[in-house]
């Protein structure tokens, strides 16, 4: 595309003009502007843009007309200002800024001249690229914010979002527009993006025409209908030729035309809404009109209650997006975010990510409980979970040792959490079966409990323990009920009805750890990542933890084995910055480690790193008595990457 193409709703508003967007754009964690759109007035002048980079910095491919200084600079924030003489022809120029290996946009224009836009495609704007600004026109067929006007404009070809509208330059002024659903309108603006979606960007509606028809009210009001189905009706007032009723054809299944009164300008649409035996379910239903060859269209949706579906996680993770109400059980392996309710459910089929949980700072729940929880099925950048579920039940697990829970009354409701180290059993009446049932006991190497059958995962089938992968030696974790069984006078106490949690493999103690290995278990916290690797020195495939962002503290829990008397890792903080890690156990501040900048530690993984002992840290402690969790917090608000961290 030509860059005579290149134009700016800025500018367009008024040649002497200079103003600054609501740039929400496509921010990048390495390198971040005040804004991306930058409009010089034809008398020549400057503005100022603040750059946040995490890296140095340099912007490319500016053109004599234009002055930028500095144009690079080094990690942290830099005000950059671009200027340019007074103009009699219109310039414009689109810059690279480059920074850790990410380029963001920088659009520059100073315009003498309005320059009339052609009308482009929906499609074609979707497809173009960030930064042209282009006109279109169609009809509105939503209005998603009254406030910013925030919008979808559709033609033939589809529809484009507009994301902010501005009303002779000014913000929060879209109603000062009188447009509704079903007009047709004019729109200019830059197209961006957000998260990967084409939009335009604070565009300006150049002409209007009033819809010839439109929706008056729906009936019932809320416009939702039971699940046993009924009568909707639409009230219109068409001044068109005629009224043309359309059902998206994937919902005709069960929505039919019941009737239809014309009477004058007003039209009266009745629908039959047929017994919904699924989930939720929602549907839109246009009507149009024309006049003078031309077609008009009004917008109207409904939803229908339907019944919520049992459902296991690979069920709900399989299952499409949308407005379907599905209930899961099963059992809480971890909480990713205490504010708002993000969770992972485990049960027998896999793990389902929980997007916010309604009410979760007064529902009690933790992690290892067991919980029953309705929403529904949507998706993230390509990745299922459920999203703002409700809690309809919650079960407390308790975690006990296995001497107390031997010593427990059969009791046949609640949960116990029980970790030991498979072995046969020494009591009689029992055997051994690994590849079944999962008959065997865990022993603490002092108490022992039988397990009487082992499914694997909540709501599991039995016979199935072999699949597991579970076998001697290995540490085992249940959640179980107390039971006992007694024959010929002797009671044997064991677990029942008992379900898989995990289960780990000790390491081989003759077997060598590379110096970049770790050998504990974490847990990942609030804005932690394990999915990197490092070269470290020559060494590749070296799992890393990275804790934080640019803009938020990160964290992970790392459990230390009985016995330990010393841990030491490699730590290195994000290129350019120097960091703080803090240690603590159970709320308590054990300690604190200044951590340096790594050259390599810079962008995304793999990360290439290249570190001395100097970048290696130890704690030392008195032998620990029991597994023992550290907490590992970034005290400011900078990426610490850690690898090979080794207890002894």
């Amino acid at each position: 595309m030509k860059l005579n193409r290149l134009f700016l709703t800025l500018a367009a508003i008024a040649a002497t003009a200079v103003s600054c967007v609501k740039d929400e754009l496509a921010q990048l964690d390495e390198v971040q502007v005040s804004q991306s759109y930058i409009a010089l007035p034809t008398e020549g002048g400057s503005i100022d843009v603040t750059v946040t980079a995490t890296d140095s910095w340099e912007i490319t491919g500016i053109p004599e007309w234009l002055t930028v200084a500095p144009a690079s600079g080094v990690a942290g924030k830099t005000v950059v200002t671009f200027s340019a003489e007074a103009t009699s022809a219109t310039n414009e120029s689109v810059l690279k800024l480059l920074c850790a290996g990410k380029t963001q946009l920088l659009t520059v224009l100073q315009m003498a001249d309005k320059v009339e836009l052609p009308i482009t495609s929906c499609a074609e704007v979707n497809a173009a690229e960030d930064g042209i600004t282009f006109k279109i026109k169609g009809t509105i067929t939503a209005i998603e914010n009254t406030t910013y006007g925030n919008l979808y404009v559709t033609d033939e070809t589809g529809s484009v979002y507009i994301y902010g509208t501005l009303y002779e330059g000014a913000e929060k002024q879209f109603s000062k527009y009188g447009v509704e659903v079903g007009d047709i309108v004019v729109v200019e603006g830059p197209r961006g993006s957000y998260k990967g979606s084409p939009q335009l960007v604070n565009a300006t509606i150049l002409a209007i025409e009033k819809s010839l028809i439109k929706v008056e009210s729906v009936d019932p009001e809320t416009a939702e209908l039971p699940i046993e189905g009924g009568i909707l009706t639409v009230t219109l007032t068409a001044k068109g030729d005629g009224v043309e009723v359309v059902i998206p054809e994937e919902n005709k299944s069960w929505i039919s035309v019941s009737g239809m009164n014309v009477s004058g300008t007003s039209a009266v649409v009745s629908f039959n809404i047929a017994e919904n035996a699924g989930g939720d379910r929602s549907s839109e239903l246009s009507f149009k009109t024309t006049k003078s060859g031309k077609e008009y269209t009004a917008v109207t949706s409904f939803s229908q209650k339907g019944a919520i579906i049992e459902a296991t996680a690979a069920e709900i993770n399989a299952a499409a997006d949308g407005d379907t109400q599905y209930r899961i059980t099963g059992y809480v392996s971890k909480v990713a975010n205490t504010q708002y309710g993000n969770l992972y459910i485990r049960d027998h089929s896999g793990e389902v990510y929980v997007y916010g949980t309604n009410d979760f700072a007064t529902s009690g729940i933790e992690e290892g409980d067991i919980i029953t929880v309705v929403g529904p099925k949507t998706s993230h950048n390509g990745n299922p979970q459920m999203k703002n579920v409700t809690l309809e039940n919650r079960i407390d697990v308790k975690d006990i040792d296995l001497a107390s829970f031997k010593a427990l009354a059969d009791d046949s409701e609640t949960w116990y959490r029980i970790s030991g180290t498979v072995a046969e059993s020494t009591e009689p009446n029992t055997k051994l079966d690994l590849e079944t049932y999962g008959n065997l006991a865990l022993t603490d190497g002092t108490n022992e409990v039988y397990v009487y059958g082992v499914v694997p995962g909540w709501g599991g089938a039995s016979k199935l323990f072999g699949t597991l992968g579970v076998k001697l030696g290995d540490k085992l974790t249940i959640v179980c009920h107390k039971a006992s069984f007694t024959k010929d006078e002797y009671t044997l106490h064991q677990a029942s009805k008992a379900f898989y949690v995990s289960h780990e493999t000790p390491a081989d103690p003759e077997a060598p750890l590379g110096t970049y290995e770790s050998n504990v278990k974490y847990t990942l916290g609030d804005y932690a990542y394990n999915d990197g690797v490092a070269t470290v020195n020559g060494t590749e495939n070296v799992a890393t933890i990275k804790l934080g962002s640019s803009s938020k503290i990160g964290s992970a829990t790392i459990t230390l084995p009985k016995g330990t008397t010393s841990v030491s890792f490699y730590a290195v903080a994000w290129n350019g910055k120097t960091a703080t890690l803090q240690f603590s156990i159970g709320g308590t501040v054990i300690g604190t480690q200044a951590v340096v900048g790594n050259a390599g530690a810079t962008g995304s993984a793999p990360y290439t790193l290249t570190v001395a002992d100097t970048d290696k840290y130890s704690l030392t402690m008195a032998a620990l008595e029991a597994d023992t969790e550290v907490t590992v917090t970034t005290v400011e608000a900078v990426r610490v990457i850690l690898f090979g961290i080794q207890a002894k």
